[in-house]
């Protein structure tokens, strides 16, 4: 959408010029043929012993004749419009600048104050079940107390170490959500926040692994949903951690975003290997570099609509200068 803006623009701009030639031009022309169908007294010549003696208009320096024709009352009514319109090129190009680093400075932002347990908050002043989930919450440490759903799921084909395995989930029941519950006011029940215990290389090794059956309280990065795959097969085995596709297996309401386990009280993550903290698309020392492309396309813009005018205004100029003299009116006449 933002490119195709950009190019109606410029093809704006391109309109506007053409028009403002095409009158310049044809001024041009309505002058030469006045200056060939009569004479100026002011620079006729006077006839001594024969000779002609004429006086041609001087031509005023470049500079000084595409200042003259700059500001002409049409061209400095384009020079506002072009004015207005490289003002907003370098404002959206601003704001595009500054966006391509937006996430990096979250993302090192996340790593200095949420990436332990001391920074974590609790998920009801986080996230409420079944808002849509934030990119900028990725990596947020957060806190929850609950009881696992009896069933769990595991994700096959995730890689850890260079080893691919299966992810172990549990449905974490939600009981104090730090905020007394307000976070699911007017929903149908107390929540379900999908959690990722840890990895196992083996699907045998992940059925292992038995979270508590009482209640617990966890410590979780928080990390977006994906896109729903297929349905478990009898092994509870699933190949996406999608909210919809959970909701249909624990039941609602659900959050839709899941946590990956960092701690717990009691052990959740017996004899499973601790999944990495989630990071934020572009990593903690990289810019996005769509959008600092987009800046500079919004400059070039910019830039091309004040050189633009500027041509204008030269090709005026110089149309201009080309108008017949007294000199070439006599010269033709006597051909």
């Amino acid at each position: 959408m933002r490119r195709g803006n950009a190019l109606g623009l410029t093809g704006s701009l391109a309109q506007i010029a053409s028009v403002v030639r095409h009158v310049s031009r044809a001024a041009v022309r309505k002058n030469g043929r006045r200056a060939r169908g009569a004479v100026d007294p002011a620079n006729s010549g006077a006839t001594v012993g024969g000779v002609i003696e004429s006086r041609t208009a001087a031509q005023p320096p470049d500079r000084l004749r595409f200042v003259r024709t700059a500001g002409q009352p049409r061209l400095l009514a384009l020079l506002l419009v072009v004015v207005l319109i490289a003002a907003a090129c370098f404002a959206l190009g601003r704001w595009q600048f500054h966006r391509a680093f937006e996430r990096s400075q979250l993302a090192q932002h996340l790593a200095d104050t949420g990436g332990d347990v001391a920074g974590a908050r609790a998920i009801g002043d986080t996230l409420a079940p079944q808002q849509k989930f934030p990119g900028d919450l990725v990596g947020t440490t957060v806190t929850a107390t609950g009881t696992f759903e009896p069933r769990r799921f595991y994700v096959e084909g995730r890689a850890v170490g260079g080893k691919v395995g299966y992810v172990v989930m549990a449905g974490l029941r939600i009981s104090d959500d730090g905020v007394g519950g307000a976070s699911w006011a007017g929903l149908s029940g107390q929540p379900v926040l999908p959690v990722a215990l840890g990895w196992a290389a083996t699907l045998a090794e992940a059925t292992a692994a038995q979270p508590p059956t009482g209640p617990v309280s966890v410590v979780a990065y928080l990390q977006g949903g994906e896109q729903a795959g297929q349905a478990p097969n009898a092994d509870g085995v699933i190949d996406s951690i999608s909210s919809t596709l959970l909701l249909g297996q624990w039941g609602g309401p659900i959050y839709s975003a899941y946590g990956v386990l960092l701690d717990s009280t009691p052990a959740a993550a017996v004899g499973l290997t601790p999944l990495p903290r989630p990071q934020l698309d572009g990593g903690e020392d990289q810019a996005n570099m769509r959008n600092l492309f987009y800046a500079i396309e919004w400059w070039v813009f910019g830039g091309f609509a004040v050189a633009l005018w500027i041509r204008v205004v030269r090709d005026e100029s110089r149309a201009g200068s080309a108008a017949p003299t007294l000199d070439d009116v006599i010269a033709r006449g006597a051909a």
